[in-house]
Order: structure tokens, then sequence, then C-alpha cells
């Protein structure tokens, strides 16, 4: 045997397994897509509140208003709710607009990706290879690409933004993130860094920090105009309230982040050491400067309520890196170094592939929440929902504020102002008015409370504790609390209920 042969005969088929395999891992999202789009209740706790704003933009109703116990927007620029809006004109109100939304910009993510890629490399593989290491990383990202939340059109517009600053004039590039900013806030100082890559081209640059600074305040100041100054309220000072920063989400981002895409940061290591990088070109300026968006994730990380959406940017850039990497290690290698290379990349992207039938929607899920609407009907939509919202609106309820939006805002607000919306939510829980409040499990009625900050006395007026029928640790929700006892058609049984307890007349 020739083995001085052997690693040009191999190069080929492992040539054609990457193919193949940067084919098959979008696929994967899309056939994952598919079975949960049209499932009709939360894929996620936020969505409800998701749904809830879009209508509101819908029905011509205000987003930024002062909060209250019937309505509290999430801390974000209002780009996604304006998109989601325009779908739900076409598919009507629902999950299903807003999941549209996140899936066409998924879509939107792959082809930038590739675009970015081809327009440096001219090579299909590797541009193909940029959207496949993405599109790996939704179990990574907590299968966030096709949920009914911003960041999938956060992600697909900053990508937009990141080729008209490699490739167009710097002005448009600076439009461009105005746009991603008023999607999502958090991009502002990797904008910034970004934008300044034309160092070089200093009237250039400085036209573009000009345009995005313009456009920036100009779109803050109208928008608080429009609300009052509610806009800033939502945008700035709740977020910046809530920056709660921790230790062990920073600490367990590396090894889970490269527990996923290791073998991708490797070549990137690599092809860096092995190759002089010119600081003056350009090309080397912006995608060291992409590196902002890694690190932009990891400290987002560290703030309390982070998830696996702060993944997806520094997926996106990682995927850029790795592609690039990978070319320049095949471009410049000899036949033993491309085999090595390709073969990497193959055993990267094979490590990607997952089951799209562990993401479908659980028949418990399901169950879950169509027993806690028909439970909710039943009181005659008198209850409320704190972290599922919209399905008490689904149940004919009133409109009523998200736990998570009403504990976020009142942090920043004036003492005065707490007081007050504590007020309101304790005489609210306390007037009769509601007939059930319906939780995610039996532990969080003391949560409930210290996250709303409200006098632990209101659980008092709830005697009766009542499990979802069916009901398990992974149910939502899961637990319901009761003035009286409730007649279930035999199904609910109290774990506790006061002697004096009256029996809830059904629509009531």
């Amino acid at each position: 045997m020739d083995f001085h042969s052997f690693p040009g005969k191999t190069e080929r088929p492992v040539r054609i397994v990457v193919i193949a395999l940067s084919l098959l891992l979008p696929l994967l999202f899309f056939m994952t897509a598919a079975q949960r789009v049209r499932y009709p209740y939360e894929l996620e706790e936020l969505e409800g509140n998701m749904v809830r704003t879009v209508e509101r933009v819908l029905h011509h109703q205000p987003v930024y208003i002062a909060p209250n116990v019937h309505f509290v927007p999430f801390m974000y620029t209002p780009g996604y709710s304006y998109a989601a809006a325009a779908m739900a004109h076409i598919t009507g109100i629902g999950f299903l607009p807003l999941r549209l939304v996140s899936i066409i910009s998924t879509a939107g993510i792959f082809l930038m990706l590739a675009a970015l890629i081809w327009r440096e490399t001219r090579s299909w593989m590797a541009a193909a290879a940029a959207a496949a290491l993405y599109a790996g990383c939704y179990p990574l990202c907590q299968n966030w690409y096709d949920l009914a939340r911003l960041d999938s059109l956060f992600v697909f517009l900053m990508l937009i933004a990141m080729y008209c600053t490699r490739w167009l004039h710097p002005v448009v590039a600076a439009l461009a993130w105005v746009a991603v900013f008023q999607t999502k806030q958090s991009i502002l100082p990797a904008a910034v860094v970004l934008l300044c890559c034309r160092i070089a081209q200093r009237r250039q640059t400085i036209a573009a920090l000009a345009v995005f600074a313009a456009g920036v305040s100009g779109s803050v100041l109208w928008l608080n105009h429009a609300t009052n100054g509610w806009y800033s309220f939502y945008v700035f000072k709740v977020p910046s309230a809530n920056s709660d920063l921790i230790l062990r989400p920073l600490v367990l981002f590396l090894p889970e982040f490269f527990h996923t895409v290791g073998i991708a940061v490797v070549l990137i290591v690599v092809a860096v050491l092995s190759h002089k990088l010119n600081v003056h070109s350009l090309a080397v300026r912006f995608y060291l400067a992409t590196g902002v968006l890694v690190l932009l994730a990891w400290f987002i990380m560290m703030h309390t309520g982070s998830t696996g959406n702060v993944y997806m940017p520094a997926c996106a850039v990682i995927a850029l890196l790795f592609a690039l990497a990978a070319h320049r290690l095949l471009r410049d290698g000899s036949p033993t170094v491309r085999t090595v290379v390709l073969s990497a990349m193959a055993i990267q992207l094979f490590s990607l592939i997952y089951n799209p039938g562990a993401f479908r929607p659980t028949a418990e899920q399901k169950y879950s929440a169509e027993a806690s609407i028909q439970a909710a009907k039943m009181l005659g939509g008198h209850v409320y929902l704190p972290q599922h919202t919209y399905y008490g609106q689904m149940a004919g309820a009133p409109e009523m504020a998200d736990m998570v939006a009403f504990q976020d805002a009142q942090r920043p607000l004036p003492s005065g102002e707490q007081v007050r919306l504590r007020t309101e939510m304790e005489s609210m829980l306390t007037s009769g008015a509601i007939q059930g409040v319906f939780l995610d499990s039996s532990s969080q009625v003391r949560s409930f409370s210290e996250r709303n900050a409200v006098d632990e006395e209101w659980i008092s007026h709830y005697p009766v504790r009542m499990p979802l029928p069916g009901a398990t640790a992974q149910s939502r929700p899961a637990w319901f609390l009761l003035p009286c006892t409730l007649s279930f058609s035999g199904q609910l049984k109290s774990e506790t209920v006061a002697p004096q307890a009256p029996l809830c007349t059904a629509g009531k």
C-alpha cells in the first residue's frame, strides 16, 4: 500500500461526508420546526405575553405604558412585535405568526451565514458548513430558534448588518445596525465596535457613527415622545435595575459552549496560530471584532434570568469563524492536513445531529394547558395565571400582568409607585374578584409573593390547593389555589381544604 497516497484518496469521501452533514443539519431544524409551529399553546413560558404584546400592536393599543396589574411589556425594543403583527395580518393572531417570523428569520440566518462565507471564500462547502454549524446548535440554544420570541429575528438582522458593514457603504451599515438595535437593545456596544472596523477610512467611519448615533437617538426620542417616556423606562431603566450579576452561569457558559462547538474553536485557534494575521486588513479587523459578540453573550449570561437565547449570536459568530478557518486550512494545507481538517469538520458536524422528535410537544404538555384552560372556564374566567397569562385570556379571563414582567418593572420605580403596584396586586387577590390562582408548582406559592413583593396574607384567601389532574413535575401549569372547593368531574382532589371552604359554583 502506498501510504503517501492515502490522504489524497480519503480526502474526497470525507469532503462528501462534510457536504452531506452540512445539508442534513438545517433540514433537521426545519423538520423540528414543522412539528412545533402549529402547537396551540406555549412552548416556552414567556411566549404568551409576547402574543399579548403583538395583539396590542394589532389593535393599536399602546405597548409601553405605566406598569399595572393588567399588562406589563417585556424589557425589549419593539421591532419583533411589529414584524409579528405584520405576519398576524396574514395568519391571524396566536402563536403561529410569531413562530413563523422566528422560523423565517432562522432560514434567513442560514442564508446570511452562507452569503458572508461565500463572499469571502467562494467555497460552497464552507458556506454550507457555516449554516450547518449554527443549525446544529439548536439544542445548545435550548430550542429557541423557532419560539415566539425575538432572538431569531435579532440574529438575522445582526447578520444583515454585519454583511453591510463588511461589504457595503458604512452609512448603509449604520442604518442596518439601528434596525438591529430596535429589535434588541443589547447590541449597542457591539454595533459601535463593528462600525469602527473601517477606522483607516476615517471619514466613512465618522459618518457611519454619526448616522448610527442619530438613528438610535432619533428613534429613541420619537418613541419616548409617543409613549410619554415609558419606552426608555422599559428599554433602559428596567434592564439596568435587573442586572443582577451571578457567577455560576458565567462559569458554566464556557464548558457548555465548548462541549458543543469545541472542535470548531480548535480549528479557529489553529488557523489563527498557523497564519500571520494582517491587522491592517479590513477583513481581519472585522472578523476579530465579531469576537465582541461572543464576549457580549458571555457577559449577558451573568445576568439573572439569562437562558439559552444568549448563545445564539455567539453561535452565529463561531459558525462564521469556523467556516473561514476551515477554508484557510484547506486552501493552504498539504493533502494530509486537508484530510485532517475535513475529518475534524465532519466530526464536529456529526456531533451536532439530534432527533427532531425529541422536541415535539408532548401529550402531557398539551393536556396540562387544555385542563388549566378548562378549569379556568369553569370558574367563569375569573382567574389569574401569573406565568401563563395568555391561557387566562383564552379562558375569557380579564387581562392580567405576566409575573416576570411585573416583577422586573417594579425595581426601577420610585418607592411610592412600588407600594401602589403591590397594593393594587394585593387588592386584586383578596377582593374576591379572582376565583383561582394557577401556578406551575405548589412550591411557587411563596415565591409568587416574593417575586411580586406582595404580603403573604393573600394566601389565606385561597385555602384550597389542588393539583391539576394527571399533573407531573413537567406540567405547566400544575397547581390551583382556590377560595373554595371545586367540583371538577371528580378528577381534582384538594391537598388542603379549610373546613369552612364553600363549594365553588362554576361560572360564578
